[in-house]
């Protein structure tokens, strides 16, 4: 089975048009189901073995690290107010193994920690 992550990734909707330019957003990303919510497009991958070995793993990285060197903040309303491109979220199976990418804040991506127990104490 192995170990496995779960990951949230979002990204403006602008650079769903760079991506039309230049074509930036991984190919297993575009072949991934998706879903936009207001400004943005989301994935979530559930059960991914998240070794750098891997040629997906590094094809998701090297976007995320495009996107932090080449693309600017997304202005919004004129220019009042500013988005990151991009924000994504990972946890592992172990209790310290999360990362993140961009600002995941920005686009709702939270990560919520609870207790399961058989017993609630009541």
């Amino acid at each position: 089975m192995g170990y496995r992550s779960d990951i949230a990734i979002a990204v403006h909707k602008n650079i769903f048009s760079l991506d039309l330019i230049h074509a930036c957003i991984p190919e297993i990303l575009k072949k991934e189901p998706h879903t936009q919510v207001g400004d943005a497009f989301y994935w979530f991958l559930s059960g991914w073995k998240w070794y750098e070995g891997y040629a997906e793993i590094q094809a998701i990285e090297s976007f995320f690290n495009y996107m932090d060197a080449q693309v600017d903040p997304i202005k919004i309303n004129n220019g009042d107010f500013t988005y990151s491109p991009y924000g994504a979220l990972r946890i592992g199976a172990d209790d310290d193994d999360v990362q993140s990418w961009g600002d995941p804040n920005e686009y709702q991506i939270y990560l919520q920690r609870s207790i399961d127990s058989p017993f609630t104490g009541t």
